[in-house]
């Protein structure tokens, strides 16, 4: 037999490396592919692995904020701004310290509060001033506005008498409301001051009134008042009496 040829041997033993080459290749992605498909599952989460028949663990509610109710208005506070406004001309009633009324009685978005005051006897010509830093007014002289009058007449002046006691409607002025400095347009409103006076939400007062009948603007104060249970209101210029059911 003859010898092959060198160049045949050559060929053959090309075609043998690439089948072991291949066979190599093949046998590496096999095993690739079997480490794919039996790779292990992610551990189970502690709920996915409890009992069936253990509680069900529970988070935490979250604490939710509130807004903190303002303080009540402290004595000196009061009495400071009662001072900065009338200068001496009024002072406290000391039975009725308490009566301190806080609220958005005009409506602008800024604390308010009412004071129940009495005129210092020896200035009750200053009380009754044209040009006095505070407007003096009568709330039960004043009407519900009309819709059908173009305009209406004003009342009669109000005039602070000795031994009057006298409710003083401080307007706040801006975030600090009636606390800011700048806070001191006041009106001091004559026989105003009945039983049980308590602030009620516009809303609420509202409720209880026809639209067409009144339309509130802020906060109003509620009480018994010669007869009569209503509120204290804002007009839109100065503070009015709306009675809602007779005693």
């Amino acid at each position: 037999m003859r010898n092959p040829q060198p160049h045949v041997l050559r060929a053959h033993a090309s075609c043998l490396v690439t089948i072991i080459a291949a066979t190599f290749l093949l046998c590496a992605c096999n095993g690739t592919r079997e480490q794919t498909e039996t790779a292990p599952a992610p551990a189970p989460t502690p709920s996915q692995s409890a009992p069936a028949n253990s509680p069900t663990p529970t988070m935490p509610t979250p604490v939710q904020a509130t807004t903190p109710m303002p303080a009540p208005p402290q004595a000196t506070e009061v009495a400071n701004k009662v001072a900065q406004i009338f200068k001496g001309a009024v002072e406290l009633d000391a039975p009725q310290q308490d009566n301190v009324l806080v609220g958005d009685f005009n409506g602008d978005g800024s604390q308010d509060i009412a004071i129940i005051v009495r005129a210092t006897p020896a200035k009750l010509d200053e009380m009754n001033s044209e040009v006095s830093n505070w407007i003096l007014d009568e709330p039960q002289k004043i009407t519900p506005p009309d819709p059908s009058k173009a305009a209406q007449s004003p009342p009669a002046p109000a005039k602070v008498k000795p031994g009057d006691l006298l409710l003083a409607v401080i307007h706040g002025f801006k975030e600090s409301g009636w606390h800011n400095p700048d806070a001191q347009q006041t009106y001091l409103l004559e026989d105003a001051i009945g039983r049980g006076l308590r602030v009620e939400a516009r809303q609420a007062a509202q409720s209880a009134v026809k639209l067409n009948t009144l339309r509130l603007r802020g906060d109003v104060i509620e009480q018994d008042l010669n007869g009569a249970h209503g509120f204290l209101y804002w007009t839109g210029a100065r503070y009015g009496w709306f009675a809602q059911a007779k005693h």
